[in-house]
């Protein structure tokens, strides 16, 4: 359900010593498995298969392949000037509108909005609880950043009501979605109230001050 155009392959343990890893784009296991190559994304999950497993899952399709890396605070990534607030306006319109400030503003290279598009159309980054995470195919900031967008009400995109657009812009060569960041966005993936609350956040201060509680959590 989660991979409907993949092709799945399903080995034990002890084949897994010996196995050639190096074509499999995601390997999903319930232990700790020691794999050679650093291109190979390993995601560990409690052989129960939970929800929280799922978002774990889901959460290394989306962002595994980022090459990014500084601890998540509020003050190097976040900032004023890439925060916005809209009652309407369409999913793309809207993250075309973010990404065109962050190229004017030179937080970003030109060609920003067009490599995160094709990002997106690739593979959605729209996750559980109205929160999109969109960002560019490869690296193209200027300055770390991330832009955000807090739709209230809520628009409608591909089934989905959306709620916060966190567009992230990292230079290359950080590797920025490690725990900080990756905490930060699962507790929105799996916390409605947490993601209708920084949705109705009336200005820009108050939106860091409750974005500094949840990573605080």
């Amino acid at each position: 359900a989660i991979f409907p155009m993949a092709s799945i392959i399903d080995i034990s343990y002890s084949k897994a010593m010996n196995f050639y890893f190096d074509d499999i784009e995601l390997i999903i296991s319930t232990v700790e498995i020691e794999i050679s190559s650093n291109e190979n994304q390993l995601v560990v999950i409690d052989k129960n298969l939970n929800e929280h497993s799922i978002h774990k899952i889901k959460y290394k399709v989306l962002f595994g392949d980022l090459d990014i890396g500084l601890k998540l605070t509020i003050d190097n990534l976040f900032f004023e000037d890439l925060f916005i607030i809209r009652k309407e306006g369409s999913y793309y319109e809207l993250i075309k509108e973010m990404c065109e400030k962050m190229t004017d503003l030179e937080y970003a290279q030109p060609g920003f909005f067009e490599s995160v598009i094709a990002r997106e159309e690739r593979f959605t980054t729209v996750v559980d609880n109205g929160v999109a995470f969109p960002h560019s195919l490869i690296q193209m900031a200027n300055k770390d950043s991330i832009g955000v967008i807090l739709l209230n009400p809520e628009i409608s995109y591909n089934k989905n009501d959306i709620r916060c657009i966190f567009i992230l812009n990292i230079k290359k060569g950080h590797h920025f979605i490690q725990q900080d960041i990756g905490n930060f966005i699962l507790k929105l993936m799996e916390d409605s109230t947490k993601v209708k609350q920084l949705q109705k956040s009336p200005t820009f201060t108050e939106f860091k001050m409750f974005l500094e509680k949840i990573i605080k959590e």
